[in-house]
């Protein structure tokens, strides 16, 4: 199956872009194959309502087969020839055939495709149907064509009737820049945005209590769309179980203790709650009735459920008073309660009312009591929220107070034995007894960490004080032993914590980017997800007493079988405070160490690390298969390095970050010569946004650059974003615009703009909430009136993240298109896309 699927993908494989030169259109080469007779349909003699008969010129237009999809085939027989001898293999009449080929391009191109033939045929570009024809009489096609740089699969699918076939193409360029190339099963083709967009992607995977089967969730994508698939499969064989395909299933998980899959799923009039047992095959439904049910909780002993519904829903208004910051954030008014459902005697109650959200923190391993919290928005403090924990009993349903203060999110769950509680705070809660720091920076209260309350003898313990990597989240593993997924410099990683002996250790794996893990009950295997510099996401099983990985599951749409990704390696240094910065380099396919290339560097320069994962929006290993040297850094701020790098992002704004971007982009050019130093992009966005702006206001090391979503005056974004304000009690602590002006203006990008140097692209989607579109629209005026090199464009629609299919592709064209014109000298598909006008 996999040998199946890997050759039917093939239709998209392209080789080096490197060898896409000059002369080799010269010489086209196709693969061909005869498919097998044509067959006219039963009565066609006979005509239809109008008379009119069917004949073989119409038998390929009545075909719905995606002739695209059926490139190496291995049950076809397949010949390679080059184009002046496919008329000898055209010589059966009334045959269906099949050629394909790929057009390869070392630039973006604007070309056409002429065709001569004369029978029947359908031409498919990528994925579509581009051209048919349904005649026999000698014709030429002219096709246009715009091909992106890389690989472009062509198929022809051919209905032979003439006894004498004519078969002659072309694709018209000046400079020669494009060549055939027939697809192999040997050869691997470099990486495509739909390779990041489309497929089958690896959503969630869940061990079972007794770790004999595992729940996994895929996503299958098709030009945007997706649907579901929840499958059960048994652990040892991986075979595939149960499976629910294309439903919409809510809390998909497995009980505590037994091997019992519960979900929640829309029914004929509310939501039902549902449970399957892979050891009989029984589903049965256990409650029913919920009234938009959006995620659920089972007790330990699955004799409750507890459920969360809207107790109080904003209602539009004309003119709105708005009575707090938050109050300007849409849909900020909705209120949700606590809900349990007690299966026993299938009584639904509401366990909390009055005018705050309620959101349930974890429920005691008994399953008689539960620990909720509340959040309230109060500026009449720092850091202007107040956060109230509460137990209650759920057989009184009496309420105890656990904390009754003002401080930042944090999470709380039970211990196995209920004696402890473990708090996910920041290193400034419990009066700062976590806090690690030897810098004149505050602590990051971003960097997660870990304190254990005994309950019993009422003490706090922080047992991540003086641990480096940011805490993500964790698991028991009995009483005495923590798993915990933490972020680790630019991984996330999985630790082992030991109470008794204070220590920890991390699993060995062979994934850069932990996802989510989960445990079974006897402590014998670690079930996790999660990407890598150069994978997809897969899934592992870590068989604990063996320190052993077993691949579980893997996506199948990008394989090294398929795809020729470049290499990678790291890259640190020491900066200024002699901290060690670390890097990693993205090489392009079939690199040349004697060839020079155009450089992008990346980076975010906030808190969080550009972490070692595979594709997303920013997708380093794609750039590097358009031909850049792609340079990834982790400036200081960012957490999970420890809690004195992380200071450096508090009231910093950028002031160290870029120093060290400047710095790491210098060190790297000048020990890589085969990095072009004269042809150097930067890209960031959100914070690495400001983060881009920022550095062209301070050096020319950057011939260009791109901005997504950036933040251009610090005041403003204070002031308008959704969680401006709130994010800087954390980036600006104590430092608001009347008792700071040195950071909020010396440190904003506007008030710079006359120092700007080289050149910038501003993006932004024009419904952002979280930084305001005006953000880029101020600089770019204050770029203009400076005569400045800037360019604008705005994603209509989007909010901070470009999440639409067809906006995202066309987004993801503008910026790669920008590099292109400023960094190779090919400025045809940015001028194609965003053609001059005389406004």
């Amino acid at each position: 199956m996999n040998k199946l699927f890997t050759c039917i993908v093939a239709y998209l494989i392209c080789i080096p872009i490197g060898l896409a030169h000059k002369g080799h259109d010269g010489i086209k080469e196709w693969n061909i194959v005869n498919i097998g007779q044509l067959h006219l349909p039963a009565f066609s003699k006979q005509g239809d309502v109008d008379y009119k008969k069917t004949t073989y010129k119409q038998v390929l237009s009545s075909y719905h087969t995606e002739f695209d999809k059926m490139a190496l085939n291995p049950s076809l027989k397949w010949e390679q020839v080059v184009e002046t001898e496919i008329t000898k293999h055209l010589t059966l009449q009334k045959n269906l055939f099949l050629l394909e080929t790929n057009i390869e391009t070392g630039e973006w191109v604007k070309t056409s495709f002429d065709i001569k033939i004369n029978n029947p045929t359908k031409i498919y570009l990528d994925h579509k149907l581009i051209k048919e024809y349904k005649d026999t009489a000698s014709t030429t096609l002219k096709i246009p064509m715009k091909l992106t740089l890389g690989s472009h699969h062509l198929t022809i699918a051919m209905a032979q009737i003439q006894e004498k076939s004519i078969f002659e193409s072309s694709l018209k360029k000046d400079d020669h820049q494009i060549s055939y190339t027939p697809t192999s099963s040997q050869y691997k083709r470099v990486l495509s945005l739909e390779d990041l967009l489309d497929g089958t992607k690896i959503s969630s995977a869940k061990l079972s209590p007794s770790g004999n089967y595992y729940a996994i969730i895929l996503k299958d994508l098709v030009k945007g769309k997706g649907h579901y698939r929840y499958q059960v499969r048994n652990f040892k064989t991986k075979r595939i179980i149960k499976e629910w395909r294309y439903e919409s299933l809510i809390s998909f998980r497995w009980e505590k203790y037994n091997d019992i899959l519960v979900y929640g799923k829309e029914g004929d009039v509310d939501y039902d709650i549902v449970s399957y047992n892979p050891v009989n095959a029984e589903t049965k439904i256990i409650y029913t009735g919920i009234k938009k049910l959006n995620y659920f909780y089972l007790s330990p002993h699955a004799d409750k459920i507890f459920y969360t519904q809207n107790i109080y829903k904003e209602k539009k208004e004309d003119l709105k008073r708005i009575y707090t910051p938050d109050d300007r954030i849409a849909k900020y008014r909705n209120r949700y309660g606590l809900r349990m459902v007690d299966l026993n005697t299938m009584q639904d109650m509401q366990l909390t009312a009055g005018y705050l959200t309620a959101s349930l923190q974890d429920i005691n391993p008994n399953g008689d009591k539960i620990i909720f919290s509340t959040k309230q928005q109060d500026c009449s403090d720092f850091p202007f929220y107040r956060m109230k924990m509460y137990e209650m009993d759920l057989n009184t349903f009496k309420i105890d107070t656990l904390f009754n203060k003002q401080d930042d999110d944090f999470g709380v769950t039970y211990s196995p034995d209920g004696k402890k509680l473990v708090y996910q705070a920041n290193p400034t809660s419990f009066d700062g007894i976590g806090i690690n720091i030897q810098t004149d920076h505050k602590a990051n209260t971003f960097d997660a960490q870990l304190f254990i309350y005994d309950r019993e003898t009422e003490t706090t313990t922080a047992i991540t004080k003086d641990f480096n990597p940011s805490v993500s989240s964790f698991e028991w593993a009995g009483d005495n032993t923590l798993y915990i997924l933490c972020s680790d410099r630019d991984k996330k990683s999985i630790y082992k914590y030991q109470l008794d002996k204070k220590e920890f250790t991390l699993l060995e794996t062979p994934v850069d980017v932990i996802y989510s893990f989960s445990i079974d009950n006897k402590s014998r295997n670690i079930l996790y997800y999660g990407t890598s510099i150069t994978k997809d996401v897969e899934v592992y099983a870590y068989n604990i007493k063996k320190k052993s990985n077993r691949l579980i599951a893997q996506s199948t749409n990008v394989t090294d079988k398929q795809i020729q990704l470049g290499q990678t390696e790291e890259y640190d240094f020491k900066n200024h405070n002699d901290d060690t910065i670390y890097g990693r380099i993205y090489y392009p396919p079939h690199y040349d160490q004697n060839k020079k290339y155009p450089v992008i560097v990346y980076y975010y320069g906030g808190t969080s690390p550009t972490v070692r994962s595979f594709g997303g929006r920013y997708p380093k290993n794609l750039w590097a298969a358009r031909g850049y040297i792609v340079y990834v850094l982790q400036p200081s701020g960012a957490t999970g390095f420890g809690q004195n790098f992380s200071s450096y992002h508090v009231n910093g704004w950028g002031k160290d970050a870029i120093d060290d971007i400047i710095q790491g982009t210098k060190s790297f050019l000048k020990s890589h010569p085969s990095a072009d130093a004269k042809n150097v992009g930067c890209i960031g966005a959100s914070y690495g946004g400001f983060t881009t702006m920022m550095l062209q206001t301070r050096t020319d090391l950057f011939k260009t650059a791109i901005s997504h979503a950036g933040i251009s005056d610090i005041t403003s974004y204070w002031g308008e974003g959704y969680w401006g304000y709130s994010y800087n009690t954390i980036a600006a602590t104590g430092s608001y615009p009347w008792n700071n002006q040195n950071l909020f203006i010396a440190q904003s990008p506007l008030f710079r703009a006359d120092k700007f140097q080289n050149s910038i692209l501003l993006l932004h989607g024009t419904a952002d909430t979280n930084v305001p579109v005006g953000e880029s629209k101020q600089f770019y005026l204050a770029l203009k009136l400076l005569k400045k090199d800037a360019e604008m464009v705005l994603v209509d629609g989007e909010n901070h993240w470009i999440i639409d299919y067809t906006k995202r592709k066309q987004w993801h064209q503008t910026i790669v298109s920008w590099f292109d014109f400023k960094l190779k000298d090919q400025p045809q598909q940015w001028e194609s896309l965003y053609p001059k006008k005389q406004l």
